[in-house]
């Protein structure tokens, strides 16, 4: 059994304050390490750049790219883009096939065909309130679906750094630079 994916309280915190900003889609960039546990260390919100519309959301990739140096600056240069979440404001938890066909394309051209996570928030109707759902996504080779478990990282910052040192590097890339000519969108 595969340990939980452990998320930091920072990078949920930015994900709840970004998804109930926009009752439209949302999203950005997840930073952390793809390892067993992958970690998400920081999440980046939408930036100035970014487009938002009912069905789809476009990431900024200077907010990105921003959320990325400072997670570095944070947690050493073994940290890098690991996926991105968005929103889904009709409340459907799980990614729509254009989600899953943006992920093979990430996949295959920025992470060496390794897979990359997908968050997926989704509100969840009660009578008493509207709570946020975070589900995290990846595909394997053949297309397969994957949910992660995850949890907030109750872990020290030693044991946090523990795990981002015992990932395996990612092959080096030119971080989120190269999404900048492409259509790169959500559904």
């Amino acid at each position: 059994m595969n340990p939980e994916d452990l998320i930091t309280c920072d990078a949920m915190r930015a994900i709840e304050r970004d998804s109930e900003n926009y009752t439209v889609e949302t999203g950005g960039v997840m930073i952390g390490t793809l390892g067993n546990p992958c970690t998400i260390v920081a999440a980046g919100v939408s930036g100035e750049n970014s487009l938002h519309h009912a069905t789809s959301f476009t990431s900024d990739s200077q907010a990105d790219s921003e959320c990325l140096t400072s997670a570095r600056e944070k947690y050493g240069s073994g940290v890098g883009v690991v996926g991105w979440w968005h929103k889904h404001p009709d409340g459907m938890g799980t990614p729509s096939m254009g989600d899953c066909r943006q992920v093979q394309l990430l996949a295959g051209e920025y992470n060496d065909g390794k897979p990359v996570l997908m968050g997926i928030v989704s509100k969840k109707f009660s009578a008493a309130r509207h709570k946020l759902s975070l589900k995290l996504f990846s595909l394997d080779s053949k297309g397969q679906l994957a949910e992660h478990s995850w949890q907030t990282s109750g872990r020290s910052k030693k044991e946090l750094l523990m795990a981002i040192s015992e990932a395996p590097q990612k092959p080096e890339t030119q971080d989120v630079e190269f999404w900048k000519t492409r259509t790169f969108n959500f559904i």
